[in-house]
């Protein structure tokens, strides 16, 4: 299912934005950063409630053997990685300066 791809490269992208930011790599909040500056947590946050919503309304039309089977590797998933919530690190506002510094 691509919403929950999605939100599992977005929980990625949290978790690891402080090394993305060093490598300049590509990264979501990276993104979200640039075009919305401090805001951005809530501009993201927003996102992922729209894409949880959608994900939940497309769970629900599964057969139920195909959705069981989905929540439980799901729940499994979640346990093995600690991931229960989200956690939005803090924003770096100046990657220049964040890059001279590490």
């Amino acid at each position: 299912m691509f919403l929950n791809e999605h939100l599992v490269d977005i929980a990625d992208d949290l978790f690891d934005y402080e090394k993305d930011v060093e490598r300049n790599s590509f990264n979501i909040l990276r993104c979200f950063v640039r075009e919305y500056g401090k805001e951005a947590s809530l501009y993201l946050a927003d996102r992922i409630g729209k894409f949880e919503k959608a994900y939940e309304i497309r769970l629900k039309s599964l057969p139920d053997p195909v959705r069981s089977a989905h929540v439980k590797r799901e729940r499994s998933a979640m346990e093995e990685s600690k991931a229960h919530m989200w956690e939005f690190p803090p924003l770096i506002l100046d990657e220049r300066s964040y890059r001279a510094a590490s």
